[in-house]
């Protein structure tokens, strides 16, 4: 499976950088993914030539890699008016406050670009900041092509990913409030507006009961996904001291969640209608923070693991990652140039293929040693933190490079950082999830917010001050794509080389005990 995602992901950077849309490329792509998949089902009878059946799945993939891109592009193709013309839009985010003006983000409810995702600058105003998901506007203005800073080509494909057709200003005699429709959306776009506004209102529980300030905003980042009140200042204390991935929802906070329903069902949980509950209770989790990648990329994972234990069929983790991989880049072939994705892909990878070998490793070495601690808990703890150090060193490694690439800065005390963090940032969650669910019970929320306000300043406290020592993070210039393909080349081969090496001295072994 790992192949057939690669060589698909390969095909799709193929159509995006160097393919165009007309119809030649994409019947040579099609008329190459068909010739190369009857050949390898032909090869597949001949003893002699099943050897090349690989390679001919791999180029069929990415054929149709190439060819689904292409087909994709066409079909969401945008043409840009050229005129000024009036828009009902539905807003679809929180307002982030900026310099000069509110960004928010829309979706055109009607018209030609009826299902388009619009960004919008407002100036400044009460209206704008009044405005939240699931509100309509009607607004006279020109749609133009997104663009970020010195339009950027790392961040074009990031945005397209996002799924971001237009941009357009907006002061504030070029709009007003209207109810919208949203009957021309599809029912997909429909539910995403709804989920968007339940997380408004869990927002505004969390004010309701006192939480306040950058307390309430990294808690709508961490446990919310919205960054939309995060100030620069928390940002940069969480980004320098190498957090920063607690900010982004994705896998570890969807662990968190899986964590304490086995913990609540444990007697039960066996049972197939438990976990189709903990699959429902998560997928449910995911779409009320409006569906970021990186954390739809982590419920397919761990619905994929839940089902496996359901049927009783194990499933290689490397095997889970490339199937999901796959879905996604299936759902959306520009998903792959999703920042958040690439960098908890990467995680991801890195921690399946490295952290239990490198922990099994050092510990025999400790023993070797004779170092024997915590004979209490037979060494429990130790190997505990043996896992946790390396754990956050393989992560931290393997998206050093993304991280050069994309914002030229690496921090350097991620251990220490992340030491502290994860306990906290669980607890935060459970707290969070606590004073949502029992909100209708005024008493529980009321005693539980002070706690969380206290435990969320001692974190952004610590952030603070670890970001603020000596060489706490290292600034770069940007690396180019050559050189970040390069590095993680690099990184395969070198990981590849000590498998091999390290699965040749196991068979000696085992050859030696035979004989």
């Amino acid at each position: 499976m790992s192949r057939i995602a690669t060589a698909f992901a390969l095909g799709i950077v193929i159509a995006t950088f160097f393919l165009d849309t007309s119809a030649a490329w994409i019947s040579l792509a099609v008329a190459t993914c068909c010739i190369m998949a009857i050949v390898a089902t032909l090869f597949i009878h001949h003893p002699a030539k099943r050897h090349l059946t690989t390679p001919l799945v791999m180029l069929s993939t990415m054929a149709c890699g190439s060819s689904y891109t292409l087909t994709y592009k066409i079909i969401n193709h945008t043409v840009y008016p050229s005129h000024i013309a009036q828009y009902d839009i539905v807003i679809t985010s929180e307002p982030i406050i900026r310099t000069n003006s509110i960004g928010l983000n829309g979706i055109i409810a009607s018209g030609h670009y009826e299902g388009k995702k619009v960004s919008l600058a407002f100036e400044k105003d009460s209206t704008a900041m009044a405005l939240t998901p699931g509100m309509g506007i009607e607004a006279l203005c020109m749609l133009k092509k997104p663009a970020g800073p010195n339009d950027d080509p790392r961040f074009t494909l990031h945005r397209q990913s996002q799924g971001i057709a237009f941009f357009a200003f907006l002061s504030h005699h070029n709009y007003r409030k209207k109810a919208v429709s949203t009957r021309g959306l599809t029912l997909w776009e429909r539910a995403r507006i709804g989920a968007l506004t339940i997380r408004h209102k869990a927002i505004c529980t969390l004010r309701d009961n006192g939480l306040n300030g950058d307390a309430l905003a990294t808690v709508s980042a961490m446990v919310l996904a919205d960054k939309s009140h995060l100030s620069q200042k928390v940002y940069d204390s969480f980004s320098s001291s190498g957090a920063a991935h607690v900010l982004a929802l994705s896998g570890t906070h969807l662990s968190i969640l899986f964590f304490l329903i086995t913990i609540f069902v444990k007697p039960i949980r066996s049972k197939w209608y438990v976990r189709a509950f903990t699959i429902i209770t998560i997928w449910g989790y995911v779409f009320l923070v409006g569906l970021p990648t990186s954390a739809v990329r982590a419920a397919v994972m761990l619905s994929w693991l839940t089902m496996t234990r359901i049927y009783s069929k194990s499933s290689s983790q490397l095997h889970n990652i490339s199937l999901t991989a796959l879905i996604l880049m299936i759902a959306n072939p520009m998903a792959i140039f999703d920042i958040s994705l690439q960098m908890s892909m990467m995680a991801v990878i890195a921690i399946v293929t490295l952290v239990t070998p490198l922990t099994g490793s050092l510990m025999n070495k400790i023993e070797l040693m004779g170092i024997h601690l915590f004979h209490l808990s037979e060494g429990n703890a130790l190997k505990y933190v043996v896992s946790a150090t390396i754990l956050t060193i393989v992560a931290q490694t393997a998206t050093a490079p993304l991280a050069a690439y994309y914002f030229g800065r690496l921090p350097l005390y991620f251990i220490l950082t992340n030491f502290i963090t994860l306990p906290l940032a669980t607890i935060v969650i459970y707290l969070t999830m606590v004073i949502l669910v029992m909100s209708p019970l005024p008493i529980v929320p009321s005693m539980a917010t002070p706690i969380l306000q206290a435990i969320v300043s001692l974190l952004n406290n610590l952030l603070a001050a670890i970001s603020s020592l000596p060489f706490a993070a290292v600034r770069i210039e940007c690396i180019s794509l050559p050189v970040l393909l390069f590095l993680y080349l690099a990184g395969f081969i070198i990981v590849t080389y000590l498998q091999l090496k390290q699965r040749k001295q196991v068979n000696n072994s085992k050859f030696n005990k035979i004989h």
